[in-house]
């Protein structure tokens, strides 16, 4: 028995294990809402970007030697179970690339990097992958009323985690002259919209919709919250999340912990919220969920599953500063050099990527050489002092801390280290 719904916004689809739900029908055909879709030509430079509101897409060669694409982002319909089939579908209203014997298609691909559609131009379209690509269009006595490929694969890595950055509509060889295709665009008055349906198998669940939260370590089966203050991320262009305690420890509390509406996420990104500080405790386990927000239309789409894990902030370690090259004379050292390096260890009992956070100032116990901080900067575990920084004889300290590049975990300073320069000792 199959069941048409047409949906507006809702969830990505990201792939968190294999779960049996019965349905009450065993395949859903729904429509994908359609959130943004340009034509860009190699003519549009950065002073001319292309107009997002224009009723055609031309596609593929121009007989001025242009070359046209286009870009289209959906948001997937809020239908849980595994995608049997995608199709997308775009209206023709011509097609001088259409003739028998023709070799190349217009090729879809899935688009890997973010993009702008108030500000796209040929120097700034997005990337794409291969893998999934589909082709079609080609050899047709005349132009069809409508094209269609088939996207399924492209759909099913889209619920497998891949970031949804939308489809990419472009010729197979743009270094094949080859014509041109004219698509109908979302903002057509007399053709129809392009159309991404998807048919999807409810019968067995095997994709669950959850909410990403970083940073997150998972271990052996256990997730750990890996902050006090983590960050949810939505599927759409707006989100709603809750945080609640996981109802199997009641001795930590019961109920809601933290709910909030995100801010509406800029072009190509998804909705983000952060759980402000003071809220959740170390040690505590909670669960958290989302829904989709449509700022446009009111719309607000199904709640995701809930998620669980146990909070544990953990905060970086340093170890090992050391001034190279220097002799250490009891607790100062003496440095040789006006741009001596800085060193310093970094790391974080869950394998976070680590930097380091430095501070150079003069020596208090010697106000006459001067006051004050000398240089600060963010950067590796090891940097050079920059010429022209330090002066000889002068008494300087430094201090350095750690910082997750993920996440907003940070260490406690080290304590200030004293340092002589000394050039010639």
């Amino acid at each position: 028995m199959m069941c048409r719904t047409s949906l507006l916004l809702a969830l990505t689809l990201v792939a968190t294990g294999l779960t049996a739900v019965p349905a009450a029908y065993a395949d859903v055909t729904a429509d994908a809402a359609l959130l943004a879709d340009v034509g860009v030509a190699s003519s549009n430079g950065p002073g001319s970007p292309a107009p997002p509101d224009a009723a055609r897409h031309y596609v593929g060669d121009f007989p001025d030697g242009s070359e046209g694409r286009a870009y289209l982002r959906f948001v997937l319909p809020s239908v849980e179970g595994r995608v049997t089939s995608a199709t997308l579908r775009l209206a023709v209203d011509a097609a001088t690339a259409c003739h028998p014997g023709a070799h190349e298609g217009v090729r879809v691909s899935r688009v890997t990097t973010p993009w702008n559609p108030d500000d796209l131009h040929w120097a700034s379209t997005p990337a794409t992958t291969p893998e999934g690509a589909a082709i079609a269009g080609h050899d047709c006595e005349s132009a069809p009323a409508f094209v269609e490929w088939p996207v399924t694969d492209i759909v099913r890595a889209w619920g497998a985690g891949a970031q949804n950055y939308g489809l990419a509509v472009e010729g197979d060889d743009e270094n094949v002259d080859e014509g041109y295709w004219v698509f109908a665009a979302s903002e057509s008055a007399d053709l129809a919209p392009p159309v991404l349906t998807l048919t999807v198998d409810t019968g067995l669940v095997v994709v669950t919709r959850t909410v990403p939260i970083a940073p997150v370590h998972v271990w052996n089966g256990v997730t750990t919250v890996a902050s006090l203050t983590p960050l949810l991320t939505g599927g759409g262009v707006q989100a709603e999340f809750e945080i609640e305690h996981d109802p199997a420890v009641p001795g930590q509390g019961t109920g809601l912990i933290w709910t909030a509406v995100s801010d509406v996420a800029d072009p190509g990104e998804s909705a983000t919220a952060r759980v402000p500080e003071g809220l959740l405790q170390q040690g505590w386990q909670i669960r958290w969920r989302g829904r989709d927000h449509v700022p446009a239309n009111g719309y607000v789409g199904a709640w995701t599953g809930w998620r669980y894990g146990e909070v544990h902030e953990a905060p970086p370690r340093v170890s090992g500063p050391v001034v190279r090259p220097s002799v250490q004379k009891g607790e100062v050292a003496v440095t040789s050099s006006l741009t001596p390096t800085l060193r310093v260890f970094v790391s974080h009992p869950y394998g976070f990527t680590m930097r380091a956070r430095f501070e150079v100032e003069h020596d208090p116990d010697v106000p006459e050489q001067g006051a004050g901080q000398i240089w600060a900067g963010l950067g590796p575990a090891a940097v050079t002092l920059p010429e022209g920084l330090l002066a000889d004889g002068w008494h300087i300290r430094w201090r350095v801390r750690a910082e997750a590049v993920e996440a907003p975990l940070v260490s406690e300073w080290t304590p200030w280290r004293k340092v002589t320069v000394a050039v010639g000792s």
